[in-house]
This record gives structure tokens, C-alpha cells and sequence, in this order.
């Protein structure tokens, strides 16, 4: 009875051994065009990789160029800073008294002209001395002028 439950057991084993040597035909039936996809799938992974290192040298590149000109632009701004600073500034700031001062001398003479207008063909008359400056005469009037 017991061998008869063996070869039962044996038989129930066979019959499942069967089904699953089944399913791995079916299995591996399916592994070639499985690979063949695999090898795809790798081939455009490597063609992929090709792209980005590419990619990645030509940024590297793009990347060492744009250091070098921003370098170049700010030494060029520092140099231009350092003119303006040293250079343009100062000269400009000696244009502006001059500037100033002359404002001040063509006002002087444009009321010069205003109060008296034949000063532009005969020139400023000499105004008398005061108390004080050399060549003051008391006797004289203080609002004569002398031409």
C-alpha cells in the first residue's frame, strides 16, 4: 500500500513536472525575442549616453568660454571704473570751478554792461577810492566817479 501511495505520489509529480517543463518551453520561447529587445534597449541606452556625453563637452566648452568673457568683461569694467575714478572725474571736477568762475565773470560783466552800457565801448570807468585804499581824497565827493 505504500508503494502503491509512492507511485501515486510519483505519478501526481510526473503530471506536474509536465505542466511546468510546459510552461518553461512556453517560457523560453519567449526568451529570445525577450533578449533581442534587451539588446535593443541597451543599444539606445549606449547611443543615449553618446548624446549626453557629447552634450556635456560641448556645455563644458560653452561653459569655459563664457567664464573667460565674463572674466575679460569685468577686468575691462575695472579698468573703466579705475579711468573714470582716476582720470575722467577729477578732470571734469576742474571743468565745473572753471566753468563756475566763469559764470561768475560774465555775470559780473553782463551787470557791468546793464548799469552802464557805454563801459562796452569805453570800458569800466575807475571807481573812487575809499576810506582807507590808497589814493582816497576826503574832499571829494563820495559819488563822483572818475573817467
Amino acid at each position: 500500500q505504500h508503494v502503491e501511495h509512492i507511485l501515486a505520489n510519483v505519478e501526481t509529480a510526473t503530471a506536474q513536472f509536465i505542466k511546468l517543463q510546459s510552461q518553461a518551453d512556453k517560457v523560453l520561447a519567449g526568451f529570445p525575442a525577450l533578449t533581442a529587445d534587451a539588446r535593443r534597449t541597451l543599444s539606445h541606452a549606449d547611443a543615449l549616453t553618446g548624446e549626453f556625453n557629447n552634450l556635456s563637452r560641448d556645455m563644458r566648452k560653452e561653459l569655459k568660454t563664457m567664464t573667460e568673457k565674463a572674466g575679460n568683461l569685468a577686468e575691462s569694467g575695472t579698468a573703466t571704473s579705475n579711468m573714470l575714478v582716476q582720470t575722467t572725474l577729477p578732470r571734469a571736477n576742474v571743468l565745473m570751478v572753471e566753468l563756475q568762475a566763469t559764470t561768475r565773470r560774465f555775470k559780473h560783466v553782463v551787470s557791468i554792461l546793464e548799469a552802464d552800457p557805454q563801459a562796452f565801448l569805453l570800458g569800466a570807468g575807475q571807481t573812487q577810492a575809499g576810506p582807507g585804499e590808497s589814493g582816497y581824497d576826503e574832499t571829494m565827493e563820495p559819488t563822483e566817479v572818475t573817467k
